[in-house]
């Protein structure tokens, strides 16, 4: 039952992202710090903004935790982002139902284990740990994207919108 729910809810956001594609909102050129000789498109702007702050959770890394957070999230008619949900799904889960989602809707984060602090190279099996380092990791997401500039809010007819959104983010440690 539960596996009917969240598959109808996968695809609940799935639909809702589709229907936002046509007006997707976009960071303000100058809004982001680019390096020299990346494009400066919307997307360009989007990317570096998140990879310029997001973090692999220290608790996460040290405990060995990977996984995927899907995030859902809106952008207001005054360009305002709001983080509506994330859920962490583990490598396991993923494989198990893999998700239609637009390939870059989805981006990646890497943690190197060489100098890392106490990963000693296989995943902790304790369920505290694993929930507190699946907690870190999908915190880590809403807070990377609250600290995002102001957004270009979507329009459609000549009118702004308010959009809804859909990312997924990959945490691995190689």
């Amino acid at each position: 039952m539960i596996r009917f729910f969240l598959t109808l809810w996968v695809g609940v956001c799935f639909v809702i992202g589709l229907s936002a594609q046509d007006s997707a909102a976009h960071l303000p050129a100058g809004s982001v710090r680019l390096e020299a000789g990346t494009s400066d498109d919307a997307e360009s702007r989007f990317l570096t903004a998140i990879y310029q702050n997001i973090q692999y959770p220290q608790t996460a890394r040290a405990y060995g935790i990977t996984g995927a957070v899907f995030v859902t999230y809106t952008i207001d008619t005054a360009g305002g982002l709001t983080v509506k949900e994330t859920r962490y799904f583990s490598p396991e889960e993923l494989a198990a139902r893999p998700m239609r989602i637009r390939e870059s809707d989805v981006l990646r984060v890497v943690a190197y284990s060489v100098g890392g602090p106490a990963y000693t190279g296989t995943a902790t099996t304790n369920k505290k740990r694993l929930k507190r380092g699946q907690a870190d990791l999908s915190k880590e997401v809403a807070r990377t994207l609250r600290q995002l500039p102001t957004f270009v809010p979507a329009r459609r007819a000549g009118q702004t919108v308010e959009e809804i959104q859909i990312k997924l983010v990959y945490f691995d440690i190689e």
